[in-house]
């Protein structure tokens, strides 16, 4: 494996801690209080999710764009 194919993988590791956030977020699941106020607990897991993706976009853009950099310079 070469060091380009490393950085890609570790590029995208936000996109997998992403879907943990989601999966651990939809394990615990909601509910609905006796004045049916709505209650997720795990809402902020939510909110971490989306910025690991927005990390992951960003992260797997920038190695793209570098490996094309330095693709050129060879």
């Amino acid at each position: 494996m070469n060091t380009r194919t490393k950085k890609h993988i570790y590029a995208s590791i936000p996109f997998l801690i992403a879907v943990l956030f989601l999966g651990v977020s939809a394990l615990i699941g909601t509910s609905i209080d006796s004045n049916g106020m709505l209650i997720e607990k795990g809402f902020f897991l939510i909110l971490l999710a989306y910025l690991m993706i927005a990390a992951g976009v960003v992260s797997n853009v920038w190695v793209y764009l570098k490996s094309q950099k330095t693709e050129q310079h060879i």
